[in-house]
């Protein structure tokens, strides 16, 4: 004799069976949805946000110590970057900001001629930059809040302020010469010793990380060509790069 209670017992055990799997698949797929979705876009409300990051590439030069001629010349090729972080006025929550860092920072190509460094600024003098070996910077570079936005000494305001850092390439060429009454100190230069962009372009990439006081963390991984075009011929170039979609910030 068929046992048709435990036929529908069975039939309710496998229904019940199969709406669990069934809830377990949406939720999964819900969260893989979301994970994906973040992966994209990121933190899309921070305390502090990336409003701009300037690059200006240009040349620069050291004069060498043994000058039998008018100019002798070590010529360098610097692209300067301002990162500009300001408080987010549409967010809610009450964040103070505490530090911002860069750090693992990489070239991902090397130029063809010269040898790319990291340089933080010089807090004496009248120039941001001093393209001497003791203002290399290691892989790190921090700047801290103490309430006044200051590049030279890397301090930044309570509401943000600049991140500056300058990627230049020495051992480029010399130039000497007795001709000349003046020489500029610009992109120019290159032009003098016949060395084009083309032998100049590298990729250089870093992490930002926004920290605030209540120790949240977010970082994102910015990557950069330069320098940037027609620097040689106009002597000085720049890039303001606005639209941050490509720049996505994650907690950490």
């Amino acid at each position: 004799m068929i046992d048709l209670e435990g036929t529908r017992d069975n039939k309710k055990k496998v229904i019940k069976i199969s709406l669990f799997i069934l809830v377990i698949v949406i939720i999964i797929s819900v969260i893989g949805i979301l994970l994906m979705k973040y992966n994209v876009e990121g933190e899309t409300n921070l305390p502090f946000e990336l409003k701009e990051v300037l690059v200006i590439s240009s040349a620069d030069a050291n004069e060498m110590e043994n000058k039998e001629k008018r100019w002798n010349l070590e010529i360098l090729q610097n692209n300067d970057i301002y990162i500009e972080i300001k408080k987010n006025n549409k967010y809610n929550g009450n964040e103070e900001l505490k530090k911002v860092t860069i750090e693992n920072i990489n070239y991902i190509n090397k130029p063809q001629i010269g040898d790319p460094h990291i340089y933080r600024p010089a807090e004496e003098g009248d120039f941001t930059y001093i393209y001497s070996d003791e203002y290399i910077s290691n892989n790190v570079l921090e700047y801290n809040v103490t309430g006044s936005n200051n590049m030279k000494k890397m301090e930044l305001a309570n509401d943000g302020g600049l991140v500056t850092f300058s990627s230049c390439s020495n051992n480029i060429a010399q130039y000497v010469s007795d001709d000349e009454t003046e020489i500029k100190y610009d992109g120019s230069l290159l032009q003098k010793v016949n060395i084009n962009e083309e032998q100049l372009k590298y990729s250089l990439s870093f992490d930002i990380i926004i920290e605030t006081v209540s120790e949240k963390k977010y970082k994102a991984s910015v990557t950069l060509e330069i320098p940037i075009e027609n620097f040689i011929n106009d002597g000085i170039a720049k890039k303001e790069i606005k639209d941050n979609e490509e720049i996505i910030f994650k907690r950490i």
